[in-house]
């Protein structure tokens, strides 16, 4: 008795074809899925409102600038001398750099030390401007690792000043060491998070003298227009 030769319709074919080529690409890959990514961010408490008297003037918390290796979401650990690597399938939510200044700027507006805190997209153009960058943000694995290492330079400016040399009132670099429970992206996150706090307090208790003692000093000579 002859038989037909079965026939297989176009989409199951096309569907068997799909399949095939899924696993083809699937082996070249190494035979794993795409990792999943997570994100982790600086996270703490803000400040209590500090029991001084608040300064009648304005900050604004412009973004900081970070030098070019640290310009990147990737979390960064240093293994040994002269060597650094990063986190395959874990990274920060947004620039560290971005996320200091975001907790400078609410730190500083929660202490209530100050009338207004601005942050780098408000309009807003008070007399004093705090501008920073980052210089360390990684995980140190070397002798007495893993801890957590932040470094920012913040210098503040008098921006209303005519003079130049005038409108720097000071620059200063802050940096905090955190060691952390564990060699994960988690502990780095917690850590950094407590480096970040432990430096929050000293950045705003010196912008606070800094702006108090130029204030002593009177109003300044408004800046001319350029032409």
């Amino acid at each position: 008795m002859n038989r037909k030769p079965s026939s297989i319709s176009y989409p199951t074919l096309a569907a068997a074809l799909l399949l095939v080529a899924g696993m083809a690409l699937l082996a070249a890959c190494g035979g794993k899925p795409t990792a999943y990514v997570q994100n982790y961010i600086f996270a703490y408490p803000p400040p209590a409102p500090q029991k001084i008297e608040r300064l009648p003037v304005g900050i604004k918390v412009q973004r900081f600038e970070a030098l070019p290796q640290f310009s990147s979401q990737r979390m960064f650990y240093i293994p040994g001398n002269y060597r650094m690597d990063h986190y395959v399938d874990r990274r920060w939510q947004g620039y560290p750099s971005d996320m200091v200044a975001g907790l400078l700027a609410r730190d500083m507006a929660a202490s209530h030390m100050f009338a207004a805190v601005f942050g780098p997209v408000s309009p807003q153009t008070p007399r004093f401007d705090l501008t920073g960058g980052l210089v360390q943000c990684w995980e140190d694995d070397r002798a007495g690792g893993p801890e957590a290492v932040l470094e920012v330079e913040i210098a503040l400016l008098d921006i209303q000043q005519g003079q130049t040399i005038k409108r720097v009132l000071f620059q200063k670099r802050y940096k905090a060491t955190q060691k952390m429970a564990a060699k994960t992206a988690e502990s780095l996150a917690q850590a950094m998070s407590q480096a970040v706090a432990r430096i929050s307090p000293q950045v705003s208790l010196d912008v606070y003298q800094a702006v108090q003692q130029r204030l002593r000093e009177g109003e300044p000579p408004l800046k001319k227009p350029m032409r």
